[in-house]
């Protein structure tokens, strides 16, 4: 914490925190099954990482109040659903039914609110769609409102979530691109598995507008405009209720949304990265094949479920799955 401002949340001026939108146990688990230790961001292609940008946003008081909320739903939906068996008794079945409270709600509408505020305070939305900036700045005023504990209801907007694993691929490609004509991008159940990111995302007659954040294998999305999302694929985040770990949909136009994402990270990652940093990229990943054998066969797990690429291609583009941001 360096510097004394308002926080974004409660408005008070005190020293802030270095913050992140996307938590940082994330960073720590795309670290954990990487190869090298490292990801790269689209944005910064040329810079191995080891934890996602963060921004000036938060007092520490406040900070710590979205820390709770993100290490209930990390122990409670998020672990259990990544560490859960692959074929469960009907008793891990049952324990796979779980109960929330308004805590996850929170969670969800702080993600939204870090997105909104990332994207007014510290990029170019104002400048690039005015219109879009005013809807999401009276959108995320009324999640701060709610945050802080001024108001009891966050406003009309919907959060849903989406839970992804490997088991649940073919699935994906037959609701998707099997269905549609269109193709899913080379790295798609890479970035689906292993990328982070987060946007604010708007049709282009601005008539539908919403907040993205996405981890590794969770993908939430909060509306603006309109304030319901009118199919049935992902999970409904309400006051409170019951989870189902096992159960999950997806609606076609929620992966061409990502697919989308995934060209553009690739562009950026293909496009910007130099050729002294590819070369050392590769060759930190053919330093840590012989030393960490179990990572690499994760690796190409998840990289087969692709393309079936080559050998050659796997250990190229693992490091390279984008973060885009």
């Amino acid at each position: 914490m360096t510097g004394e401002a308002p926080c974004k949340l409660c408005y008070v001026i005190k020293p802030l925190c270095d913050s992140h939108v996307v938590p940082n146990f994330a960073a720590k688990i795309i670290k954990k099954d990487s190869p090298t230790g490292y990801f790269r961001m689209a944005g910064e292609p040329n810079v191995p990482k080891q934890s996602f940008p963060s921004f000036k946003m938060l007092c520490k008081d406040c900070e710590d109040k979205f820390g709770r909320l993100e290490h209930t739903f990390r122990n409670v939906i998020y672990v259990p659903y990544l560490e859960r068996p692959n074929l469960p008794t009907e008793e891990q079945k049952r324990a796979l039914f779980v109960k929330y409270g308004s805590w996850f709600r929170d969670y969800a509408l702080s993600l939204a609110w870090r997105t909104a505020i990332c994207h007014l305070d510290f990029k170019d939305l104002d400048t690039e769609k005015p219109y879009v900036a005013d809807v999401v700045r009276k959108a995320a005023s009324q999640w701060r409102s709610y945050l802080k504990g001024a108001s009891i209801h966050p406003g009309k907007s919907q959060s849903r979530i989406w839970l992804i694993d490997l088991s649940m691929a073919e699935a994906i490609k037959d609701c998707g691109a099997a269905q549609h004509n269109w193709k899913l991008s080379s790295g798609f159940f890479a970035y689906l598995l292993r990328g982070c990111d987060f946007t604010v995302v708007y049709t282009t007659s601005e008539s539908e507008i919403g907040v993205f954040t996405k981890l590794p294998g969770a993908i939430f999305w909060t509306t603006i405009i309109p304030s319901r999302i009118e199919n049935e694929s992902g999970f409904d985040i309400r006051e409170k209720g019951t989870i189902d770990l096992l159960k999950h949909s997806f609606d076609n136009k929620l992966l061409e949304f990502l697919n989308s994402r995934v060209e553009e990270g690739m562009k950026l990652l293909d496009s910007g990265m130099s050729s002294v940093q590819r070369e050392k990229m590769n060759e930190r990943i053919k330093k840590a094949i012989g030393a960490t054998p179990e990572k690499f066969e994760q690796a190409i797990d998840i990289r087969l479920k692709d393309l079936q690429l080559s050998l050659d291609d796997v250990t190229q583009v693992h490091e390279e799955s984008p973060s885009v941001e």
